[in-house]
């Protein structure tokens, strides 16, 4: 049986204490939190076998996922306007991110994977802040949301491992993974932890994925179609893959030069990964296009940043399938 004192009057807690959860055994909040309504200054999950949200609750301060899953449930985590969340587990649930929060990947300064398991919301005015290492096949933060991430003028916030750091320039950084991506994120880098070569990177977000990539700046002088699009029928892959050189004005191979190609004069769609990297003998292969239109097409490629160059492949045909 029990022993010792037993509460019996209302349990009052301190709003601004820090409630830890760090069992190793599956666990619930129960009654140990406090309501939505007053909200906590910080909570803290370390469970690695999870950790049960029973009520709606509101974190004011500081949310971290250390290790192991919460799960909201059926219940709101509602974040204030100025909270951070630190994930280096997995929530399960929505998730709003207050004007002035910041999300980290991780512990700032660590490498880790964070996990949404629904879908995230970025206030405009938030931020998201990784941590990025030497190399893109390193360890290096990562975020995934398995729903919806939707950006809101949000700022990506990357942390070299050092100032003047040299990041990798011949792979792309994956620093988030999402089953979709609204809106367009803007790139920053946390004050005193600027690599070198800034200006070199940009983000290149898709439906699914933002990655960071370098941007050779060495002035393309050519490109010519190695490979000329063959024709095909309506949706199938365009075979064998065009390939397109580019070399320098010096006619020497750049190698990780972007070459993007579209469909020159047509509203029809040019479906696949338009934009490849040029490879160590100045070859950007595009392996995955199709056109779902019956029609006559030539190719449009685009290397370079001042000056931009420019060449048309050979008219090609899509027929009915």
């Amino acid at each position: 049986g029990s022993s010792g004192n037993i509460q019996t009057s209302t349990r009052t807690f301190n709003l601004g204490a820090n409630y830890i959860y760090n069992g190793t055994a599956p666990q619930i909040t129960g009654t140990a939190l406090p309501t939505a309504a007053n909200g906590i200054a910080n909570l803290t999950i370390s469970n690695s076998a999870g950790v049960t949200l029973t009520a709606s609750a509101t974190v004011t301060n500081s949310l971290t996922i250390s290790s192991g899953t919460l799960a909201l449930g059926a219940n709101t985590l509602t974040l204030g306007t100025s909270a951070s969340v630190f994930n280096s587990g997995t929530l399960q649930g929505n998730l709003t991110l207050g004007a002035s929060g910041r999300f980290y990947t991780g512990i700032d300064g660590t490498y880790a994977t964070a996990v949404i398991a629904t879908n995230l919301t970025m206030t405009a005015g938030s931020t998201l802040n990784l941590d990025v290492n030497n190399t893109a096949a390193a360890a290096n933060d990562l975020l995934i949301v398995s729903n919806t991430l939707a950006l809101n003028g949000t700022t990506l916030v990357l942390k070299a491992p050092a100032p003047g750091a040299l990041l990798d320039t011949a792979a792309d950084y994956t620093l988030v993974s999402a089953g979709n991506i609204t809106g367009t994120p803007a790139l920053s880098w946390a004050p005193g932890f600027v690599p070198a070569n800034t200006n070199n990177y940009q983000l290149v977000k898709t439906a699914t994925s933002i990655k960071l990539h370098f941007i050779n700046t060495t002035v393309v002088g050519s490109l010519t179609f190695q490979q000329q699009p063959l024709g095909t029928n309506a949706g199938a892959l365009i075979s064998p893959p065009p390939t397109v050189l580019v070399l320098d004005t010096n006619s020497a191979p750049v190698t990780n030069g972007t070459v993007t190609l579209s469909l020159s004069n047509s509203s029809a769609v040019l479906n696949g990964v338009t934009s490849q990297l040029s490879d160590a003998g100045g070859v950007a292969t595009f392996t995955n296009l199709s056109i779902n239109t019956a029609g006559a097409y030539a190719l449009q490629a685009i290397a370079g940043l001042v000056p931009i160059v420019t060449n048309f492949s050979d008219s090609f045909v899509i027929s009915n399938a």
